[in-house]
């Protein structure tokens, strides 16, 4: 008896032995047949091979499995005879089948995702949904939800929106165009309670048709049923699939396309197709191209007996065939897992060049969207408590590849206000967030916060700001201040409500932000910016600044009575009176919020530390100082720390800040032996100071004889650091609790920049001859190929014109005993020797060669990149600082050992996160024997991070690694600490030190004798040298084939490593 429905493999092994038995005798074809169903005509024809698949329209046997016959060509008979075709299978049409599907609602179907049960609000069930009711949808559409959840006995269900409190208004929380996209109020029908946070959809049949949609407040912990709304045209994204793939919006990393290359994706078979069939149909026809889109592609495979393989295939129509397995190379319909190789990163920042705001993405094609016109970000600005206003995002550059994307910020307010943006990423729709940006370039005009405590025991007094707290009692207390007359002499700004905490129903706290100026001078304050540390400059007329707080203070003391307050600044401690044991007075000088500050007249500890406060704070609660937790019992300075003590107190900084700094260089260097913690505390601040100076004064800029003090000081500067770098070691290391060394570092780093394009860099009178000898300290200037280096004994210093000769780097070789060089080096770097990189040959060049130890330089297609992005019309100036080690980047906690010598890159005038990254190749360690991998690290000023979105490195078995850096800072290569590895390399630095006497020794005996020899010719060969081009040519790296460059440099490098061993 003939089956209507019989497996497909059963036929393979029923037949199989008769189908072998073709191959030698005479094949009887197999006629053509049709099938006629209700959905059209199946034809079966046959080719050439024993299996068919309907021609036409897909013939389904089940659910999961397609139908198929085979033709067994001895008697000419289709098997099996009689076929039952199916067609449906899936339960949804245009919606994938774990959601419900709701048609006839106009041209596009509806599709819900329904929670299995009621349950607590929960904001990620909904992610990728797109459709919030009743806004985004017509009355037709909400009607047959409303008739579709009713059956289904759902009467009330959750919301996708949320608020924070009672006075934050109620926002979207679905990723994507709409996020914190705030609601309407005369969308909710009942008054809310203090404590229902969130939004319920109630539904109300009054006939059959007509629905009446409330929308009410509802306790976030209530248990109501979910339900999301998707429609079936925006079910697809292809944001972080490779290109042709697509994915379902709410399954966003999980990306299905035709593998037109044959990569390594995995592959999808016929059965998932199936299961799936109704949306993947919908991601082919949309990422298709359209010249594909009648090829054929794989999707599944036969195996005979294990004598023939056949392969299925199929169009995006669903025209299937089989042929013979090497017929030729297929696609693959597959599906590929979406991976992120760096993390997806946002940063906002100071734009150097429009002086406004701009966002920085990394990777930003990994962030979601659910349409082209959203770029996967929002930014808003907190306006005040409970107000966010959206600022909008102009694209300024994007990569090809979506690596590196750069934003305006279009800011919204005239006054400082807090920002910040907001995405989704693909995987698991993670939030990905800037930190809290303060746009410090708005009006410096003196900035107040009032941390006021309303009592509410006696509701007389304050009843509408206890009890009945809502915004618009909140407007007309701001009103309020800002229209008071009794504010006297000043005018009033801006006054801002920036929180409200509640303290056991007792106290209502209002933290108020005022923005004022005495009226008399109200005009004469300007826009000052302060863009180099994007922080506020303390300001100059104090008094104006006290009157004001004296005013405020006056007029809270009288606002409300029962009522306390204090006054603090938005941007830094106030001065403030303290007594030490000995009944001293002490006063704490202003200070920056997050800045040490110590006391005006110097007070030391045994120790040798001064005492120290650290200013706390934030912009919204304002600034205020860290309670003395010890007893202040003040020591006499040593005469070092007294000098500059008085230094850093005089007003030599405005009028001659070079001999500042010269007599600062002139104490520690006859002192070395007798500096303290304080002195490197106090050298940082005159440091930083000086350059302020410079920055606010025009004739040491302009100025012929201001340029010659601003290079004075620049050498000083580069002097003092290399005495510094001689002391003992734990000085430095207790002085970095005071963040000194930051500080140093940090000034160290701008003196260097604001060198590199504001002056000519000669050579400098360094003052005492000894002292010259001592720091071994010169400059030279290649003016033909626009170049000038500082050579000192622990820090090298290169400023590069890349305009003038292609030179854009610069690498360090060991000196080798065999060839001769001629810039020789001093110091920590005697045994080292540099020469210039180019931008236009191969970098294998100079990987090559054994004696290398770094080498760093600037792709062309970099500079390009960055003068188009800003429209400098400036030349691009790249400064490059060698730091011979890490002595002075004390670690908050040394966790890391540096094997390498510290490198940091900087383009004055542009931004640290570059377009493009930079190549750095470090060799690993001159110890040959330590092969320990380890990684790149850039100093953040508190400690080495590896900040993978912002570097990558690959290293090579010969000690070399190659860093890709996205970010400038100075960056080196470690190990992380390790017992052994310390050990080790200790114990071979002593062996090393020990074995170089012995080489000495008897290399000064075989020169005494054959030195007489080669004398004539070793002059000649050191001219010869010295004459010779110092150019290596080097090769630009594209960002998009990192990678892909550094493994056939490995490769080919070990190839000639075999050819030359042969």
């Amino acid at each position: 008896m003939r089956s209507n429905i019989i497996s497909t493999v059963v036929f393979m092994c029923l037949l199989h032995n008769s189908i072998l038995s073709q191959e030698n005798s005479t094949r009887i074809k197999c006629l053509d047949e049709f099938t006629k169903t209700t959905s059209g005509t199946a034809y079966w024809k046959y080719k050439g091979i024993p299996y068919a698949i309907s021609e036409d329209l897909l013939c389904l046997k089940s659910n999961h499995q397609i139908l198929m016959r085979v033709c067994d060509t001895n008697n000419g008979q289709w098997i099996p005879d009689l076929i039952e075709c199916k067609i449906k299978i899936n339960k949804n049409l245009h919606c994938p089948d774990d959601l419900f599907e709701i048609r006839d609602v106009g041209d596009v179907p509806i599709c819900l995702k329904i929670s299995n049960e009621p349950q607590e609000f929960n904001e990620q069930f909904c992610y990728g949904s797109n459709i919030i009711i009743p806004m985004d949808l017509t009355n037709l559409e909400i009607s047959a939800i409303s008739q579709f959840l009713l059956k289904k006995n759902i009467c009330e269900y959750w919301l996708p929106i949320r608020r924070k409190n009672e006075l934050f208004p109620y926002e979207v929380r679905l990723p994507g165009k709409s996020w914190r996209k705030e609601i309407n109020k005369s969308l909710k029908h009942l008054k809310n309670n203090p404590n229902e946070h969130c939004l319920k959809h109630i539904i109300n049949n009054q006939t059959a048709t007509d629905f009446k949609n409330q929308i009410v407040a509802v306790d976030c912990h209530a248990f109501l049923n979910a339900v999301c709304i998707f429609k079936s045209e925006r079910l697809i994204s292809n944001a972080g699939c490779p290109s042709g793939f697509g994915a379902l919006v709410y399954h966003p990393a999980v990306c299905y396309g035709i593998d037109w290359n044959n990569f390594t994706y995995e592959h999808v078979d016929l059965r998932e197709y199936l299961k799936k069939r109704n949306w993947l149909r919908r991601i082919l026809a949309k990422y298709v191209p359209k010249k594909n889109q009648h090829e054929f592609f794989k999707i599944d495979f036969l195996s005979h007996h294990l004598r023939k393989k056949y392969i299925i295939i199929m169009s995006i129509y669903e025209n299937f065939k089989i042929v013979r397995k090497g017929y030729k190379s297929i696609p693959t319909l597959s599906k590929k897992i979406a991976k992120s190789s760096s993390a997806v990163k946002m940063v906002l920042e100071i734009d150097n060049s429009s002086k406004g705001l701009r966002l920085v993405i990394y990777n930003r094609k990994y962030l979601w969207a659910n349409n082209n016109s959203y770029v996967g970000v929002k930014c808003f600005a907190f306006l005040e408590y409970g107000t966010l206003k959206k600022a909008r995002l102009d694209l300024v550059w994007e990569n090809q590849e979506q690596s590196y994307s750069i934003f305006n910020v279009n800011l919204v307010s005239l006054y400082r206000t807090e920002y910040r943006c907001e995405g989704h990423s693909i995987f698991e729709f993670q939030l990905i967030s800037t930190r809290l940006f303060v746009d410090f370039n708005r009006n410096t005009v003196p900035g107040f916060v009032i941390r006021w405590n309303v009592s509410c025991m006696n509701t007389n007094f304050a009843h509408h700001l206890c009890d009945e707290v809502t915004v618009k009692n909140l407007r007309k207390l701001s009103e309020s201040i800002y229209g008071n007359r009794n504010l006297g002499h000043i005018f009033i700004h801006d006054v801002r409500i920036m929180n409200m905490e509640w303290i056991k129903n007792k106290y209502v706290v209002f933290w108020i932000h005022i923005t004022a100026a005495l009226k008399v001078t109200a005009e004469n304050y300007v826009k000052e910016l302060a863009f180099g540390h994007n922080v506020p400059e303390i300001p100059k007329k104090s008094f104006a600044f006290i009157h004001i707080k004296i005013v405020l203070n006056n007029f809270f003391f009288n606002f409300i009575k029962n009522s306390t307050f204090l006054i603090r600044s938005t941007d830094y401690c106030f001065s403030e009176r303290s007594f030490s044991n000995n009944e001293m007075q002490n006063q704490w000088t202003t200070t920056r919020i997050g800045e040490i500050a110590t006391t005006k007249k110097l007070c030391i500890q045994k120790n040798g530390m001064p005492y120290t406060r650290l200013c706390l704070g934030d912009f919204v609660h304002g600034a205020y100082w860290k309670a003395l937790t010890q007893p202040v019992k003040c020591e006499s300075p040593k005469y070092n720390t007294k000098v500059l003590h008085d230094l850093q107190k005089s007003k030599m900084f405005k009028s001659s800040p070079e001999k500042v700094l010269l007599n600062v260089k002139d104490l520690i260097a006859n002192n070395k032996n007798n500096i303290v913690p304080a002195d490197i505390f106090f050298i940082s601040k005159i440091i930083q100071s000086v350059l302020n100076t410079h920055s606010s004064n025009l004739s040491l800029r302009q100025t012929s004889e201001g340029s010659t003090k601003w290079k004075n000081a620049i050498s000083d500067i580069f002097d003092i650091y290399n005495i510094l770098l001689g002391i003992d070691p734990n000085v430095i290391k207790m002085s970095a609790e005071l963040n000194a060394t930051n500080k140093l570092l940090r000034s160290f780093e701008r003196s260097v920049d604001t060198l590199s394009t504001n002056l000519t860099f000669t050579q400098i009178d360094n003052g005492e001859e000894l002292l010259v000898s001592e720091l071994q300290s010169e400059t030279i200037d290649y003016d033909d190929i626009g170049v000038s280096v500082y050579i000192s004994k622990f820090f090298l210093y290169f400023s590069i014109n890349p305009s003038i000769a292609n030179v854009s780097g610069i690498a360090l070789f060991a000196n080798n005993k065999k060839i001769n060089t001629h810039t020789k080096l001093k110091g920590a770097f005697k045994n080292e020797h540099y020469r210039f990189l180019q931008v236009n040959h191969d970098i294998n060049d100079v990987v090559d060669e054994p004696d290398l130890e770094l080498g760093v330089y600037l792709p062309i297609d970099l500079i390009g990149t960055l003068k188009a992005l800003t429209k400098e019309i400036n030349d691009v100036i790249v400064v490059i600082k060698v730091y011979s080690n890490d002595k002075l980047f004390q670690q908050s906690a040394r966790s890391l050992i540096s094997i390498s010598r510290i490198v940091s890159i900087s383009l004055p005038g542009y931004s640290s996160n570059l377009p493009v990254p930079v190549p750095l190749i470090f060799r690993k360690s001159k110890n040959k024997e330590v092969n320990t991998s380890g990684s790149c690290q850039y100093w953040n000023y508190n400690s080495w991070i590896d900040g993978k979105s912002m570097l990558s490195h690959f290293e090579n078995k010969k000690g070399k690694a190659l860093c890709f850096l996205r970010r400038l800072a100075p960056t080196g290569y470690f190990l992380k600490k390790n017992n052994s590895i310390e050990n080790h390399l200790k114990i071979n630095e002593t062996s090393l030190n020990a074995n170089i006497i012995y080489i000495i020794l008897l290399t000064c005996c075989l020169l005494t004798y054959i030195g007489f020899l080669f004398y004539k010719e070793e002059t000649t060969l050191s001219i010869y040298d010295l004459s010779r081009s110092e150019f290596i040519n080097f090769h630009i790296i594209s960002p998009r084939t990192e990678h892909h460059i550094w493994s056939r440099w490995n490769n080919e490098y070990m190839n000639k490593i075999q050819v030359r061993t042969t």
